[in-house]
């Protein structure tokens, strides 16, 4: 979030507000990765497991920046449906606001037809705290997503120049290499851990490589991890990082990624282009759809499992 406090002679900084404690096994953001880059002046860690406090917390620092006058030139947020973000952009003197990436839920602002992808109506978006924004076109979406532009926010794509050099070092696992990217569909209500489990063994059953890393979703149990693991072939990994930067950063890359419906595979395509991608698409009789909530959580990730075909060199159906 970078900011100016509205006095002559008072110079902008750069303030990042890191909401940490979310629920799952892994979801945990690397605060020494975010403080060895450098880039900010002030990095506040909003640190609890429990939502009253970090609710209270975020109130204290809308109050503190109400109290010193300060004006918030450009505010990016990284979870904008979350009522963290939304009390924030009420609380604060905001000239512009940057919605940054959050994978699969950034397609939530688009739909498919026979055409392409065109702009769907999202109420988040046009919401108490948003409408002055949208209804200005004051509002950018900052993503590696190839999408347009609507009639309420520009697009702004990312460019992974910085990271493509470094990736083009890094080396190829022993022969044979696999990494199997995990999903949470258990831990967002949408399927049964059984079920789950179920597809990991049979998903694994054929292959015939001797490596098989799992690399789980930031918001898997670790203890649902550990049990799939105990009765498969599976060899647990754990990425302290993003799994682009590890990839990065262990220079040592698979021949093989097979995933579920994950924007890693964006990132990845992008990144090394070398690496043989198979996206399984899970049949919708393996969700959940006990409510309208889950029927409408299926059909989005239905959608963005649609959208990532176009990258993925081979699918899976499930």
């Amino acid at each position: 979030m970078s900011a100016n406090q509205n006095v002559e002679g008072v110079e902008e900084l750069s303030i990042l507000v890191v909401r940490d404690g979310s629920a799952g096994g892994s979801n945990k953001i690397p605060m020494q990765m975010i403080e060895s880059y450098k880039k900010y002046d002030l990095v506040i860690n909003i640190s609890s497991n429990l939502i009253l406090f970090q609710t209270l917390q975020t109130l204290l620092i809308a109050f503190l920046f109400w109290l010193n006058r300060v004006v918030v030139s450009d505010l990016n947020l990284g979870e904008s449906k979350s009522l963290h973000s939304r009390l924030t952009l009420f609380l604060l003197n905001v000239k512009n606001v940057s919605i940054i990436d959050d994978g699969a839920a950034s397609l939530n602002y688009y739909t498919f037809d026979h055409s392409g992808i065109i702009e769907r109506s999202d109420s988040i978006l046009r919401s108490w705290s948003y409408r002055k924004f949208y209804t200005t076109k004051r509002l950018t979406l900052k993503t590696f997503l190839d999408v347009p532009d609507s009639s309420g926010f520009f697009v702004k794509k990312y460019s992974f120049s910085d990271l493509t050099f470094r990736s083009s070092l890094a080396l190829s696992y022993p022969s044979g290499g696999v990494m199997f990217l995990g999903a949470a569909f258990v831990e967002k209500g949408v399927m049964s851990e059984s079920v789950y489990s179920d597809l990991c063994r049979s998903l694994i059953a054929d292959m015939p490589e001797t490596y098989i890393g799992y690399s789980p979703h930031r918001a898997e149990r670790i203890e649902k991890i550990r049990s799939i693991v105990l009765e498969t072939r599976f060899i647990m990994l754990e990425p302290a990082l993003p799994i682009e930067l590890e990839l990065l950063n262990l220079q040592r890359i698979p021949q093989k990624i097979i995933t579920f419906q994950s924007a890693a595979v964006l990132t990845i395509a992008a990144l090394f282009p070398s690496i043989e991608i198979t996206l399984i698409r899970v049949g919708r009789e393996n969700f959940l759809s006990r409510n309208s909530k889950e029927e409408r959580a299926v059909t989005e990730m239905e959608g963005f499992a649609q959208y990532l075909e176009r990258y993925a060199m081979n699918t899976i159906s499930v």
